[in-house]
């Protein structure tokens, strides 16, 4: 699913500063997403470990119909690894179904009737945190 995705991180970055609190991401869900996703392993070091990413829904329709719903960490993977290389927890904003709809700026080929239809374009993606 690498670059299935994309969304608008700017506009996720104005909806995140509504005073809502960032929540834990589970250490298996932040192994699963950094394993599968590149980051330049010169620039972790750099990267504050403290400033939470960002998290947003997401669903894909199979060939047979079934919609499957999942979570995709759209901001903050090089901060990700830095926490487990740090043994810390790491934090995230959770966008809700509608928020994530509404940054989304191009979903899977064939998937254009699961949900928001907007054109390819856009530069940020993100993996999925679980299916």
């Amino acid at each position: 699913m690498h670059r299935a995705y994309i969304f608008d991180v700017d506009k996720a970055n104005r909806l995140i500063r509504d005073g809502r609190e960032p929540v834990v991401v589970e250490e298996e869900s932040v192994r699963y997403c950094t394993e599968k996703t590149e980051v330049n392993p010169e620039h972790v070091p750099h990267v504050d470990p403290t400033r939470p990413g960002i998290i947003a829904h997401v669903q894909y329709r199979s060939e047979e119909g079934e919609v499957f719903r999942g979570h995709v960490l759209i901001d903050g993977n090089h901060r990700a690894v830095r926490c487990l290389q740090l043994d810390r927890p790491f934090f995230a904003f959770l966008l809700s179904e509608e928020e994530s709809q509404a940054i989304l700026l191009r979903r899977p080929e064939g998937q254009e009737g699961t949900g928001h239809d907007s054109p390819a374009t856009g530069e940020k993606h993100g993996e999925p945190l679980d299916a």
